[in-house]
């Protein structure tokens, strides 16, 4: 179970940086300059709605006119020859993004204050600078009109600024003053082309609920557009819920007799008034994408051509033409699709895309946070539980395979659906990141468990340390009378219930040979512990021993819970055996192995537990001043490979866990143990059996021994010499 919950740590962290990442200006710019890019290249250009026209006035269609370029911009009857033209196609709305904040020649001036004012649809442009006061964290707002004789026939007056970057993926409906909101210009486009339909818009917000709405009669001035707009704007976004009744209406029966166009274009008011204030930009292509017409072939009648623009929005503005780069225009925008050969997007065409996108309804709907940080977490913690969990060939494409269909799902929701989820984020940095961190951590693991293959020249380390021996009882059985396949599977889920035991107690599973394991825990810091100070000394040795010890009666928890899990012919009891001493670990004939006494008095001790009928023994050099267990000396055994009697101690398990006998109980066993020791068998039978009647322990593997030995020595008949007063292993 511990490498799962590493993994889920892992990917656990790698999520979390995922989602912390994100809305830093790294994660943003990430996500705007690139993903961005991706997404609309795999998308490839779209057919942009017939609604929006765009007019430029630009450099190569002045010399087509015979106009001198030098004095730009073109005079003010030029403007005002396109706003006639325009009126004359029957468009529905007029939008100048162009600067009129200075006179001209006054002559020019008047005709294009008439002009505007006989086609009662012109919205003008102002200009917003912020300035920052030196030494102040203040910013001023300078708003640039145009001149009063141009405002005074104007039907709305709006700024288009957009956000600040190196390329631009946004813009504002409604844009934040320090006097409140004010609506831009795709915004006005927008009601402008609605203002025939208002009659029906605003009896539908009255079956939604909004009503006694103080609106102006009729819209033909900058005051009354501007009026419109701000009660529409306060009264929808403070009332979400009728705006989605509205919704709901419009969708239904009860708005019968509009047409399709007309139920569009009410749909976005309503999504205008009471949506957010900003929105990335859904590009339709490059440059030209949407309609465009030169202001020459407009206004030349030597042309003969016609143009079909009744009911359409018209964004007239500069711009780039096939004569002249963007590079020499005034009012072009770095965007995504901008070229090497310097074509950008004018400001026009971008205010179109703005308008094109509310009318459609297809504007990008980035993720919110909570879903943004779902999607990021969800899918650090995958990776990173897959790199954790399986072996570097199989990771590494799988992993990339998560990646390729998480690509494919982001663009499917982009490109059908126009949403936009985090897409350099997961790729570029999650992903990467879990595989790194998974195959270290693997590779961690390796040098831990077989060093010889990290390093097959490292040196033997001598330091102090603990052994702790594992076996299965009954395992050649088992094996004979199990079917291989199953028998694989579950010795495999029994390894692991093993390995992740002893790492979490920060041990090391040495290897395994058959259905014994070895496992060790020494200092973790290279070089020898024994050149330490004595109470430094100390202290990690009672560490690393009585990690061992838990370690031992988790191990012996997890398999009692996994043999619970299987039938009973189809089970793995395993017996405990450890010791503690001097030794040397480093690699051997190819494997990390620990050289020394305590891995074969391990192994021997765990063997007692045959005899004894226990599950876990130590020798007492393992457990002497461990007072946070609860343990039974059973006295001294001569084992097999050692010259001298081993005490051994049964580890019963760890304090407050398992009840203990009581002290003058353990004071009789002892006393017991020690007169077996001495020979006196007669006397130690008696205190055995007084301990079985007084602790009801009829079953204890421990006194059934000592009672069976005792009982063989008193019929044995006098040896020669004296008795051995240990108990030599067989």
């Amino acid at each position: 179970m511990l490498r799962y919950h590493k993994a889920i740590a892992l990917g656990l962290v790698v999520g979390a940086l995922g989602v912390a990442l994100r809305p830093t200006g790294l994660g943003l710019q990430l996500e705007e300059d690139v993903g961005l890019r991706w997404l609309f290249t795999v998308r490839g250009p779209r057919q942009p709605p017939s609604d929006v026209v765009v007019v430029t006035l630009d450099k190569g269609s002045a010399q087509q006119l015979g106009m001198d370029t030098r004095d730009w911009p073109p005079p003010r009857q030029v403007h005002a020859s396109v706003i006639r033209a325009l009126a004359a196609h029957g468009v529905a709305a007029i939008i100048m993004d162009i600067r009129f904040e200075t006179h001209r020649v006054p002559a020019d001036d008047d005709t294009l204050a008439d002009a505007i004012g006989r086609s009662g649809k012109v919205a003008l442009a102002q200009h917003i600078d912020r300035l920052r006061v030196p030494g102040a964290d203040v910013e001023i707002e300078q708003i640039h009109s145009p001149i009063d004789q141009l405002q005074k026939t104007a039907l709305s007056l709006a700024p288009f600024p957009l956000p600040e970057g190196s390329l631009t993926h946004s813009f504002w409906t409604f844009f934040a003053t320090s006097s409140g909101e004010v609506p831009t210009l795709p915004a006005v486009g927008l009601q402008i082309q609605a203002l025939p339909v208002m009659d029906r818009f605003v009896g539908l917000l009255a079956s939604a609920g909004i009503k006694e709405l103080d609106l102006p009669s009729a819209v033909r001035s900058v005051e009354d557009s501007r009026r419109l707009m701000d009660v529409l704007r306060r009264r929808l976004r403070s009332n979400p819920q009728a705006a989605s009744r509205a919704l709901a209406l419009l969708d239904g029966d009860e708005t019968t007799g509009l047409s399709a166009s007309e139920r569009r274009t009410l749909s976005a008011l309503l999504k205008l008034y009471a949506g957010s204030r900003s929105y990335y930009l859904n590009f339709y292509g490059p440059a030209g994408s949407i309609e465009t017409i030169p202001f020459n072939e407009l206004i030349d009648d030597r042309l003969g051509r016609q143009f079909a623009l009744a009911g359409r929005t018209v964004f007239v503005g500069e711009g780039a033409s096939q004569f002249v780069t963007s590079a020499e225009q005034p009012d072009t925008f770095r965007t995504i699709y901008s070229t090497r050969e310097g074509f950008d997007l004018s400001g026009a065409e971008i205010g179109a895309t703005a308008l094109a996108n509310l009318l459609t309804g297809r504007l990008l709907q980035p993720t919110n946070v909570l879903g943004s940080s779902m999607i990021l977490l969800g899918l650090g913690i995958l990776v990173g539980v897959l790199t954790r969990i399986l072996p570097g060939m199989y990771a590494v494409p799988i992993v990339a395979g998560v990646g390729v269909l998480y690509y494919g799902a982001a663009q499917v929701l982009f490109s059908r659906h126009a949403i936009l989820t985090p897409l350099v984020i997961p790729l570029l940095f999650q992903l990467p990141l879990a595989l790194f961190a998974g195959v270290f951590a693997r590779y961690r693991d390796l040098t831990k468990l077989i060093r010889i293959e990290i390093d097959p020249n490292a040196p033997m380390v001598q330091s102090r340390g603990v052994c702790l021996h594992t076996d299965i009882e009954g395992y050649t059985h088992l094996s004979e009378t199990s079917e291989l396949r199953e028998f694989s599977s579950e010795l495999r889920e029994y390894y692991g219930v093993l390995r992740d035991t002893v790492e979490r107690r920060g041990g090391m599973l040495l290897g395994r040979a058959g259905d014994s394991t070895i496992s060790l825990w020494r200092p973790t810091w290279p070089g020898s512990l024994l050149g330490s100070g004595k109470e430094r000394m100390s202290r990690v040795d009672k560490t690393l021993r009585l990690k061992a010890c838990l370690a031992a009666i988790e191990m012996r928890e997890a398999v009692d819970r996994f043999n619970a899990r299987h039938q009973s012919t189809r089970q793995f009891p395993t017996r405990f055996g450890l010791d503690a001493s001097t030794l040397m670990f480093g690699p051997v004939s190819g494997e990390a192995q620990a050289v020394g006494t305590p891995a074969s008095t391990a192994a021997r001790i765990q063997e007692l537990n045959k005899d004894l009928k226990t599950r876990i023994l130590a020798s007492e050099s393992v457990v002497h001043d461990l007072t946070e267990l609860v343990l039974r000396p059973l006295g001294t055994f001569r084992l097999a490979g050692r010259s001298q009697p081993v005490p051994v101690v049964e580890v019963v398990g760890a304090r407050g866990k398992v009840s203990d006998v009581p002290i003058e109980l353990r004071e009789k066993f002892a006393v017991a143990v020690a007169l077996y020791s001495q020979e006196n068998y007669r006397d130690a039978a008696k205190l055995f059996r007084e301990f079985e009647l007084e602790s009801d322990r009829q079953d204890d593997g421990p006194l059934a021994y000592y009672l069976n030995m005792c009982q063989d020595k008193l019929q044995a008949p006098a040896a020669d010499g004296p008795a051995s007063v240990d108990v030599a292993m067989k």
